[in-house]
């Protein structure tokens, strides 16, 4: 819009008129309008053994009434592993939400936590967004070997035995993936 007006002023005594002067007014912009967010998506998933980077699909996006207005952004709450170490970041400019090295080495869909979710805010340094919430899912992927467990580890078999099931050699497997 327009930022600039100009206009003549004169001035009157009531029998004359002074001489003509322009006069320009320069408009500032106040930031008075705070960011508004919005979730590319609401819900994202992860595989439980992704790497450190940025997670596909969970960004955020802002827009503001104001002129030149740097936004950050930031999460309100995280998932912690121990209170100390985030799992998850958000780039304070982009609004690209990423699992950190730690999240990394954290997430476990066999731990039971399959899903965390994560408070996003924008700030223009003056006026805070609406806060929106992202879900990231953990997805299970079978990153587990099963384990073989034998009764007993020596049994006794006679040469002339007949076919069939042999009386002590008995085995169990298990699997600490999920469904398995």
């Amino acid at each position: 819009g327009r930022r600039s007006y100009a206009g003549e002023v004169q001035g009157r005594d009531g029998t004359s008129a002074s001489n003509t002067e322009t006069l320009t007014m320069n408009l500032t912009d106040v930031n008075d309008n705070g960011p508004v967010l919005t979730l590319d998506n609401a819900s994202v998933s992860v595989a439980e053994d992704a790497s450190a980077g940025v997670i596909a699909g969970a960004d955020v996006d802002e827009r503001d009434g104001d002129e030149r207005d740097l936004q950050t952004f930031r999460t309100g709450r995280t998932s912690e592993m121990d209170g100390t170490d985030p799992l998850f970041s958000i780039d304070s400019s982009t609004g690209e939400i990423s699992l950190t090295p730690e999240g990394a080495a954290f997430i476990d869909f066999e731990s039971g936590t399959t899903s965390y979710t994560l408070d996003v805010q924008a700030s223009d340094g003056t006026n805070a967004s609406n806060t929106e919430t992202l879900t990231i899912n953990l997805t299970d992927v079978n990153d587990n070997a099963p384990v073989l467990t034998l009764d007993n580890a020596s049994v006794s078999l006679a040469e002339d035995a007949s076919a069939g099931v042999i009386a002590g050699a008995d085995a169990d497997a298990t699997d600490a993936d999920a469904g398995s």
